[in-house]
């Protein structure tokens, strides 16, 4: 994916939280540093990262900082990372992209002093987001965002929860995000609920905006409840989002991600395959170890 000259394009990996759900293990090393299946989890991030074609990116951190750092260096030579250390105190998303922005670290004002035109893709460093078609996906947010002069353009997958156990994003009929969290009370017309992938591109605009610690509830929301800001949704149905949030859920991901790399013909395998085989690694097996042994693997990883 090539970003149009015109629009300097930069992105921020988001690796500064607690991980509160994942304690103790999150008590000695940040969630973005612990491994899925061998890799750091930021290694998935990143990933995507590379596909959005930017030179460079920054990553926040905050807790365990030092475990973060130590993984960055194993993520391959681009794009450039720059860390944004938020020493005082954790900022959230809203507060901590802010801070990014103050110190700098998307490039510089132009000569009238007013910052450059820019469109900033954000990823959550603790999400594992797997689609068949990550690069076209990133393309078709990129066109959209673009095209019908967005404030911000999300990643989105059909979830038959979503909305009702955890908060959603509610579209309408062309896409648009008129609600984030549980069902709305009203709407514009009738509206459906989607998982969220923790990816999105957001326009330089929303700086004008009081970000709040979260840049969905604290930014976008009201921005689009008091201005009518538009802020659209890419929706991709064969995304599969693997759930790390509490020590159930992230070894339930990992029988999952171990069933599919068992299945050369699945369509998630060719990605999956080469995140796992790690950018400093050729040659990885196609037959990968029995879920239940990998799973106790990975949980020993953790208690280390």
């Amino acid at each position: 994916m090539n970003p149009k000259a015109d629009h300097l394009a930069s992105a921020m990996i988001f690796a500064a939280g607690r991980g509160e759900r994942l304690k103790p293990y999150t008590n000695f090393v940040a969630k973005p540093a612990l491994p899925f299946l061998g890799q750091p989890m930021i290694s998935y991030a990143h990933h995507w990262l590379k596909l959005t074609g930017v030179k460079q990116a920054v990553v926040n951190v905050h807790h365990r900082p030092e475990t973060v750092l130590q993984v960055l260096p194993l993520l391959g030579p681009a794009p450039e990372l720059k860390v944004s250390e938020e020493k005082d105190q954790l900022l959230g998303s809203g507060g901590g992209l802010k801070f990014a922005q103050e110190q700098g670290l998307f490039g510089q004002a132009s000569e009238g002093g007013s910052p450059p035109t820019q469109q900033i893709w954000l990823f959550n460093g603790d999400s594992v987001v797997l689609s068949p078609s990550a690069e076209k996906n990133l393309a078709e947010i990129w066109k959209q965002q673009l095209e019908q002069e967005a404030l911000a353009t999300l990643l989105v997958t059909p979830h038959p929860r979503a909305g009702l156990d955890f908060g959603g994003v509610w579209l309408d009929s062309s896409n648009q995000v008129q609600h984030f969290g549980l069902k709305p009370q009203t709407g514009p017309g009738p509206l459906k609920a989607y998982h969220y992938s923790g990816i999105m591109l957001v326009s330089s605009e929303v700086f004008s905006l009081p970000l709040g610690e979260n840049i969905i509830y604290d930014g976008l929301l009201p921005a689009i409840q008091s201005q009518g800001a538009k802020v659209l949704a890419h929706v991709e149905p064969q995304l599969l989002c693997l759930e790390t949030g509490n020590l159930k859920d992230y070894c339930q991901s990992h029988k999952t991600a171990l069933e599919i790399l068992n299945q050369p013909t699945h369509p998630l395998w060719p990605q999956l395959r080469a995140l796992v085989s790690g950018p400093n690694q050729e040659g990885q097996s196609s037959s990968w170890p029995d879920p239940q042994q990998a799973l106790e693997k990975a949980i020993e990883g953790l208690s280390a």
